[in-house]
């Protein structure tokens, strides 16, 4: 089961018991951050009271009109087992949870379930449709990093690691009141989310927001670290550097709550690294299209 370190609702983020509870871990058994860390001192009181916005409120009496469940024409077959199988795994992970057959007398919105191929895998994951209800939704603009940021932090001959946070939508609950606008059905039987899915317009601003005051923690006690969505690039002019600022990175993203992917992340340092679809190399100083991606463009 994860953790879920936030709240989004349609005026504010608020904390959640994981935050509420690793405020005291945050000062008591970090040691690399002073005594007198909190989240408000990293800006994490200014990100839950800045606010989201995320519904347009002349779109509200809209919603009664998409209140029916919506048929889904999956075979069974492989396809179908491998949604049967998500939706388990995410009632596992207190994800979603199942709920009765709405009887249209609240506002609710159901959407349909489609599959997506898994990256560089024969596989395919279902995902939760929202184009309906995303053209409801007040979208703001805001910046993310990325490789524009590589000059200004990777020096020729540094070395790199790169951290992923597992499900990293997951961590961020939807506000109860809130959540039987992610309603679906699946097999007869209706589910809603509890924490925020893969396909909601807003989700990378939600979610580079609330990451942004833990990047600025991190780089107040000098790890250099780009973050993008669920994915960490660290840093470090020596191997010895870098490991220690990827120990900084990991201690502070458990304390907080966070799970990461161990298996998708690259804990040893190196000079050449794959991040972001592209290969970065210190030593070059070059960044390259990997092998892979070109022997698949050069099929298309």
């Amino acid at each position: 089961m994860l953790h879920q370190v936030a709240t989004i609702s349609s005026l504010q983020m608020v904390p959640t018991t994981v935050f509420r509870r690793t405020r005291s871990k945050l000062t008591s058994r970090w040691t690399s951050v002073p005594p007198q860390t909190s989240l408000e001192r990293i800006g994490s009181s200014k990100l839950l009271s800045r606010g989201c916005k995320w519904i347009n409120s002349p779109s509200a009496s809209k919603f009664q009109a998409d209140a029916k469940p919506i048929p889904i024409s999956i075979p069974e077959g492989p396809k179908s087992d491998c949604i049967t199988k998500e939706v388990q795994d995410l009632l596992l992970d207190d994800a979603i949870e199942q709920v009765l057959p709405n009887r249209y007398s609240k506002r609710v919105f159901y959407s349909n379930v489609f599959m997506v191929p898994k990256p560089g895998t024969n596989l395919h994951r279902p995902v939760l449709d929202l184009k309906r209800l995303n053209s409801y939704i007040n979208n703001q603009s805001f910046k993310m990093e990325g490789i524009k940021n590589l000059p200004s932090m990777v020096k020729q001959g540094y070395y790199m690691v790169k951290l992923d946070i597992k499900k990293a939508y997951l961590h961020v609950l939807v506000d109860p009141q809130y959540r039987d606008l992610f309603r679906f059905v699946w097999k007869g039987s209706h589910y809603r989310w509890k924490t925020m899915p893969f396909g909601l317009s807003t989700a990378p601003r939600i979610f580079t927001m609330l990451l942004r005051p833990v990047l600025r923690m991190l780089r107040d006690i000098n790890v250099s670290v780009i973050a993008y969505l669920d994915d960490l690039l660290i840093v470090g002019s020596t191997k010895e550097e870098c490991l220690s600022n990827l120990k900084k990175a990991m201690d502070l993203l458990v304390k907080l709550g966070f799970k990461l992917n161990l298996e998708k992340s690259v804990l040893e340092p190196t000079q050449s690294i794959t991040f972001l679809g592209l290969q970065i190399d210190s030593v070059s100083m070059k960044l390259l299209v990997p092998k892979e991606k070109k022997k698949v463009s050069s099929k298309k």
